[in-house]
């Protein structure tokens, strides 16, 4: 069974997944391993054993399936983006069904990268477009620099085909934790594209400003219009 939180059409807001502007389906899972501190999904993020007083279903992977073609049939839709939440906490084997189902499609999933060794070959073979989102500093999440390099290693070794890297800023220290990332990358000559959102305390105009007065311009900005317009 899959645990889920909603499912909805709505537009690509992400420059990770391309055509930021056109429309996907968004299939939101329930449960995350992590508190960040400034979480925009809060509702997603209670482990399932956890959340009595959260609204959630527990669908098949078919019943999934039903869903999500109750918003796509007739429109044009070819994109499903998995988030969370964190999808890879999902029973494998119904992710695998589910998977199966949607072969017709771009799927991408948005992953915080925490289960990157242990559903490894899930991912490598999964044939979906991978987004991993990297909690900076301000998240109050705490992370070895040897943890970083050993997720953006298996990155490179993953065939999953786009794998982005995004990393939300809410301070100017999570800014230059995305560029230690992006240094690293170029150390050992590794190429994931890095793109920075920035929150609504930061705001984008700053994170351009500061992108261009630090010659940070090898980090990718990512104006996440889904969060401007309301519809996340």
């Amino acid at each position: 069974m899959l645990y889920v939180n909603e499912i909805k059409r709505t537009l690509v807001g992400e420059c990770g997944m391309g055509g930021q502007g056109q429309w996907m389906v968004l299939v939101r899972f329930q449960g995350c391993n992590l508190k960040c501190k400034w979480c925009d999904s809060k509702e997603a993020s209670l482990p399932t054993s956890l959340e009595s007083n959260t609204a959630y279903q527990k669908l098949t992977p078919s019943e999934v399936w039903g869903k999500i073609s109750d918003v796509t049939i007739d429109r044009g839709t070819e994109k499903i983006l998995l988030t969370g939440g964190e999808p890879l906490m999902q029973n494998e084997k119904d992710l695998r069904a589910l998977l199966d189902i949607l072969i017709d499609f771009q799927v991408y999933i948005e992953t915080n990268g925490e289960f990157l060794a242990e559903r490894f070959k899930f991912l490598d073979e999964c044939g979906c477009g991978l987004i991993v989102d990297f909690k900076p500093p301000s998240s109050g999440i705490k992370y070895h620099r040897d943890t970083i390099r050993y997720r953006l290693d298996r990155l490179n070794m993953l065939c999953a085909e786009p794998t982005t890297v995004k990393v939300v800023v809410h301070t100017m220290g999570d800014l230059w934790f995305a560029n230690a990332i992006w240094e690293y990358t170029q150390e050992v000559n590794h190429y994931h594209p890095i793109y920075v959102s920035a929150t609504p305390d930061f705001g984008h105009k700053r994170l351009y400003e500061e992108l261009c007065k630090n010659n940070l311009t090898h980090l990718n900005q990512n104006v996440q219009i889904h969060k401007i317009l309301g519809c996340a």
